[in-house]
Formats: structure tokens, sequence, C-alpha cells
């Protein structure tokens, strides 16, 4: 298994990864974008939303999986979904499952065939926090998490350029986005509209990186439908 700093990773730093949960009543997995700082060899803290599918999940089952992958195109998939008439995420094909056995519970949790390396966690700690940057104040639970196993499906030295980490960013604010219209903040929504647009102006003068550009598409069409 090797510890976290075995796998490159280092002791408060931060990495983007996809976050996958399953439900004990959804058969179905969710994948969204996920930040992550390790703490230490065996720990890691993770800050999903409220009233978001991963927060819910991890709740429940007190179980996720850290997927590190190559393509930002995947983390738009991934997290610029639930919407009427579109974006129904990850295909279901497109997923694999670790059986993990807890307290005399029985656990699959669910993992990308995509991912270069997965580390597979539990539950130890929950913290109620606020967030908050110049895009305003968001609700969320800072979990703590062992890593209960992980695997290195090869090696990967992947560095995102300018293009793709604006992306990334673009995702992240598009389902930020969703929220604030929901709660009907429309100061909110205009200010984070406005650094969107800013993002995906700036990754189309970039030049031709196929990946950025088909998450640009893939951001204005979810901005279309919410």
């Amino acid at each position: 298994m090797g510890n976290l700093q075995d796998h490159g990773l280092y002791q408060d730093c931060l990495y983007e990864v996809l976050a996958c949960t399953i439900s004990k009543k959804k058969e179905y997995p969710n994948t969204s974008s996920m930040g992550i700082r390790i703490i230490d060899d065996k720990l890691l803290k993770i800050k999903p939303y409220y009233n978001t599918m991963t927060h819910e999940n991890i709740k429940e089952c007190g179980t996720v999986s850290l997927n590190f992958i190559d393509d930002v195109a995947l983390f738009a998939q991934a997290s610029l979904k639930e919407i009427k008439g579109g974006f129904k995420g990850i295909p279901i094909e497109d997923y694999l499952y670790y059986d993990y056995n807890y307290r005399r519970k029985d656990y699959k949790i669910p993992y990308l065939k995509q991912s270069w390396m997965v580390i597979f966690c539990n539950v130890v700690n929950e913290t109620q926090i606020m967030k908050q940057d110049n895009m305003g104040t968001i609700n969320a639970t800072e979990f703590e998490l062992e890593v209960i196993y992980s695997i290195k499906k090869k090696e990967s030295f992947k560095l995102y350029n300018r293009a793709e980490n604006l992306a990334l960013e673009s995702i992240i604010l598009a389902t930020r986005l969703k929220i604030a219209r929901e709660n009907k903040d429309d100061i909110l929504c205009s200010k984070i509209e406005t650094r969107i647009n800013e993002y995906l102006k700036m990754i189309t003068q970039f030049g031709r990186n196929s990946s950025a550009l088909k998450t640009v598409n893939l951001v204005k069409d979810y901005i279309k439908l919410l």
C-alpha cells in the first residue's frame, strides 16, 4: 500500500481529485471534483459543501475514494451534472469497486477506471465550518479521512498548464453558481458569472488545448441549463 509520501503527496499540500461515493439507498455512484489537504502519511482532509451528494454519501456511509486523473475534461463531466435535460455525470461502466470490511460491515467503494492513482478512505472525524473567499461564504463539513488502501496504477507526471488550471477553477465556480442561484443570491451570482467569463475567455486565448477547450464548452452548456 505505501504511505502518502511514497506516492508523491506531501504534508500540508493541496491536490485536486475526483471523489467517488455511494449511498446505501442508491446504487449509482456519485463523483465530484474535490480539493484535498494532506495532514500526514495516513490522514487527509476534504471539505464538501452542504446539500451535495458527496456530503450526504460520506455522512451516510463514511467512505470515499479519491481519484487522481490526467484529463481535466473528466473533472467537468463528473462535477457538472444533476441538471434536468443533460449532464448525467460519469457512465456506470466507467466505475470499478473496492470491497472493504470495517467493524464487521461490508462496503463497496466505487472508483474510476481512468484514474492513475486511487486512495480509499474512511471518516475518522468531522467539523462544521464556514469557508469564505472573495466569491462569498459557503457552509461545509471538514472531514478528516484515514487511508485504508491505495492503488497506483501507473506513474503520472502530469502538470496542468495555465489553461487547464483555469478550466478546473471554472468547473468549481460553475458548481458554486448552481448553489448561489438555488439560494437566490443575485449579487454572488453576478460575481461568479463575471469570474467564469473571464476565465473562459483566457482559456480560449491560450491556444488549442483540446481538453481545456472541451471543458469550456461543457461549462457554457451547464450554465445555460441552470
